[in-house]
């Protein structure tokens, strides 16, 4: 297929072009791991001491012209002073974040709603129309929101949902699609990419998506509870895909030539990751994951590589096979992850946020030059279960609370 190339494509290829591997490879079944839940958590442990350095300081598109760097830190970092307003409540069960360029608020509800919080604090009262129809159960319903890159040339929304696929089973899968963005109207529907959709599973479907720095889609798929599948490359249980803004797949990823081989699939072996998120500036792409009994991961995603489940489980390692860059026991059940890049609370600039269900908290993951990311438990316990997280245009970070009847908008900012 053609597509065209760019200079920073070109280095994402070189920089994580992996060796294929052999798409019948089956790991022998393992009993079902159960979904994410209410799973007990006290406060997030500190990471082993033998992670891999990460750089920092990279170079970072600001919340304002010129780019910047986040300053250098001279000490270990510091709690921010911030407080948290509440900006909307009576939502259902809100799952994704994206901001509009005119600094308005698009998120999902999962019974099926797209909804607009406008940047002058108000909620408007109705859906935004032309969204699919969808299957509200378990795990499934509207979940990952994306806008395209280029997003004023090309008005686009992406939106990962479930809907229902012909079968005797009455099967459910996630389908990713393409709207056009009109008159604050969804239009013309094109489907990108389906997932997995051989039952009526409901649950670890994943969902998230993102945009990278090469403008290809990346999203999030479920194990769906089938271990065997994710150690498959004939299939999409378990893996994140990539895909270009149309659908077609990149002749660089890395199992496009690989025989019998999903040419979708970025990496695999994963369970349940609900979050992605790239280190601005750079091609670093992490991801968080849900463990099936604590051991939920936070990890670098490289492609091509093996994420282990369900062999690579809290701290275990096997060969050929990627073990967590960090490992969080007890879970904190993580789901929707940022980066923030921006100056207006200084203390977080460059650090990773991660949603976390459980302790409802989110999680900040500060990734030094040497030694071992620190971690820091925010807003434990204050609210409700965080399922997504997000920098605003104003250098606000927001977050949405999962609640099926009164979930809420709230953001932090500096006191």
């Amino acid at each position: 297929m053609y597509r065209r190339r760019t200079a920073l494509v070109t280095t994402l290829f070189v920089l994580f072009h992996c060796q294929a591997v052999d798409p019948t490879v089956e790991a022998p079944p393992l009993a079902d791991a159960s979904a994410d839940g209410a799973r007990g958590v006290t406060d997030a442990p500190s990471a082993p001491d033998d992670r891999a350095d990460v750089p920092i300081d990279a170079p970072i598109a600001a919340d304002a012209a010129p780019p910047f760097r986040c300053p250098a830190r001279t000490s270990a970092p510091k709690p921010a002073d911030v407080r948290v307003e509440l900006l909307a409540n009576g939502l259902k069960s809100p799952w994704s974040l994206a901001f509009l360029p005119n600094g308005d608020l698009l998120f999902t509800e999962r019974d099926g709603a797209l909804r607009l919080f406008r940047k002058n604090g108000t909620l408007e009262p109705m859906p935004i129309p032309g969204g699919p129809a969808t299957v509200n159960a378990g795990q499934s319903g509207y979940l990952g929101l994306a806008l395209h890159p280029d997003f004023a040339q090309k008005p686009f929304v992406y939106l990962a949902y479930a809907r229902p696929f012909p079968g005797d089973l009455s099967p459910v899968g996630v389908r990713i699609s393409r709207f056009r963005w009109e008159r604050e109207s969804l239009t013309d529907e094109t489907p990108i990419l389906d997932g997995p959709h051989d039952d009526d599973t409901v649950g670890n479907v994943g969902g998230r998506i993102v945009f990278g720095p090469d403008k290809a889609l990346y999203a999030t798929l479920g194990d769906r509870g089938n271990n065997v599948a994710v150690q498959r490359l004939d299939n999409l249980n378990g893996k994140i895909v990539r895909v270009a803004d149309d659908g077609t797949i990149p002749t660089d990823n890395p199992f496009f030539a690989t025989p019998g081989a999903r040419r979708e699939i970025f990496t695999y072996g994963h369970r349940n990751p609900q979050g992605l998120a790239f280190r601005p500036g750079t091609l670093e792409l992490y991801s968080s994951e849900h463990g099936a009994v604590d051991g939920d991961e936070i990890n670098r995603i490289e492609a091509g590589k093996n994420y282990g489940f369900p062999f690579i489980e809290k701290d275990a390692s096997a060969p050929g096979m990627v073990s967590p860059f960090i490992e969080l026991t007890p879970s904190i059940a993580p789901s929707g992850a940022t980066f923030y890049a921006s100056t207006t609370i200084p203390e977080w600039c460059g650090d990773l946020f991660v949603a976390g269900l459980i302790g409802t908290q989110i999680l900040r993951v500060h990734l030094p030059a040497s030694g071992a990311p620190v971690l820091e438990a925010v807003f434990q316990y204050e609210y409700g279960r965080i399922r997504d997280v997000a920098q605003g245009p104003d250098g606000y970070l927001y977050f949405i609370e999962d609640d099926p009847t009164d979930g809420k908008l709230r953001r932090a900012v500096p006191n």
